[in-house]
């Protein structure tokens, strides 16, 4: 019966995936959307944390005003990143802007975070799909490392 199955859809956590390879060696692994979207928005939201902490940690009191500018755009800004942003509200979206004007970092991968995402939304077969990650996946090793070598695997 196992031998019979073609396809199966799991989290990204290696030893489900040896599992599958080998009751299921026929079966196609694929890593389900909600788990690939959430290993990406972890990265970002700890990208967001290392952000804050190194505004926090300028000491120059020249920079006093810019430090304290900076940390009100990051303050309360977890949910403008890691939401699709389609489904922000306004507030959240002016939030954002702030945000990517203020942090390239999280600019770039925000918007690389909502590429993926539309990957999903807009492939029209599967082949289509993978040539959309494998370019995602180029472009993005360089802020995405674990998201990508998790994906990779």
């Amino acid at each position: 019966m196992l031998e019979q199955i073609e396809e199966v859809s799991i989290d990204l956590w290696l030893p489900y995936k040896n599992l599958v390879k080998e009751l299921m060696p026929s079966a196609e692994v694929v890593a389900d959307r909600f788990h690939v979207m959430k290993q990406i928005n972890q990265e970002l939201d700890e990208q967001r944390k290392a952000e804050k902490r190194a505004v926090e940690a300028q000491r120059n009191k020249k920079q006093k005003a810019e430090k304290e500018a900076k940390l009100e755009v990051l303050k309360r800004s977890k949910y403008s990143l890691l939401k699709n942003e389609k489904d922000l509200t306004e507030t959240q979206k002016i939030k954002l802007e702030a945000i990517k004007e203020n942090f390239p970092n999280l600019k770039k991968m925000h918007e690389l975070k909502e590429e993926f995402r539309k990957i999903y939304e807009t492939s029209e077969n599967p082949t289509e799909g993978l040539l959309s990650i494998s370019d995602w996946l180029a472009k993005s090793s360089s802020v995405f490392t674990k998201s990508c070598q998790t994906i990779r695997n």
